[in-house]
This record gives structure tokens, C-alpha cells and sequence, in this order.
């Protein structure tokens, strides 16, 4: 997914975020998606990095050899990170659990869902105190990657 994000803190260990982007499921078959969700850093003062719980519900379409498919997303796992001057890698681990539907443009359709173990990890870099880069790789039933850009309110 290539996309951007926005995030608010309402309270100083609570933060919203919410995403609109571009899927890119299978090479040149493009489609949109949307997530939303937040995350809870655990107030561990005398701990050497960042822990959070972070929850995430997002909705995703595209058109692929004849059908259009449809998905909605539901992640949840503990992120762990680290500020070192400008930059912060961060790692998380969770469960993902999809539902899909596939409608076949000659007619018929499929759906299903499943529920996965997910890993991920990548880096940001502070751009700006408000604007800031992200890459990373993430492994739920298969590799991905993303790509994208964060202004925070």
C-alpha cells in the first residue's frame, strides 16, 4: 500500500490515525484503500523503548483479470519503537483477520476470511515536527511492503 497518513493525539499516550492509499495487490491491477485505528503507548517510564497496543480497521477495493474484490481488515498486536535523533524503527507482532468478497464480472462470486499472525517492521524519519516518512515490510500470509508519509495534527 503507497499512501498518507494523518494522526492526532488527544491525550498524551492516545493516539488516532487514519489512512487513505493505494493498493497494488498484483503487479499493474491497482485499487484504493482506507484504515483507521489507534494506538496506546503503555506508560513504562525506566523502559528502553516504546510499547504500544495498537488496533486498526481498514477497508480496501480492486479490480483484478475479470472480478472486483472487496476486503475488510482488522489487525491488532503490540508495537515496540525507538527515537534515535530524527529516525525511529519500530517492530510490531499481532493477528490479522480478513474478510474478502470476489465478484466475477461473467457472474458468480466468492468469499471468505481468515485470521493470520502478523509481523512487521520498518522505520520513520522526522521530515519536519509535524511531517515525517515511513518504509516497511510486513509479513500477514504473504510479504508486503509500504511506503508512505505522516502529517500529524
Amino acid at each position: 500500500m503507497y499512501g498518507v497518513r494523518g494522526e492526532m493525539a488527544l491525550w498524551e499516550n492516545l493516539s488516532f490515525l487514519a489512512d487513505v492509499g493505494m493498493l497494488d495487490p498484483d503487479a499493474g491491477d491497482t485499487g484504493w484503500a482506507i484504515q483507521g485505528g489507534g494506538l496506546y503507548r503503555l506508560p513504562l517510564s525506566d523502559f528502553p523503548v516504546d510499547v504500544g497496543i495498537r488496533g486498526v480497521l481498514g477497508y480496501g477495493a480492486y479490480g483484478s483479470s475479470g472480478c472486483d474484490v472487496t476486503m475488510l481488515d482488522l489487525m491488532a498486536g503490540v508495537l515496540v519503537s525507538r527515537t534515535i535523533d530524527r529516525l525511529t524503527p519500530y517492530a510490531f507482532v499481532g493477528f490479522n483477520y480478513w474478510k474478502w468478497e470476489l465478484d466475477v464480472t461473467d457472474g458468480g462470486s466468492d468469499d471468505g476470511s481468515e485470521t493470520d499472525p502478523a509481523i512487521a517492521g520498518g522505520v520513520e524519519f522526522t521530515v519536519t515536527e509535524q511531517v515525517s516518512v515511513y518504509g516497511g515490510l510486513a509479513h500477514i500470509d504473504d510479504l508486503f511492503f509500504g511506503l508512505g508519509a505522516r502529517f500529524r495534527f
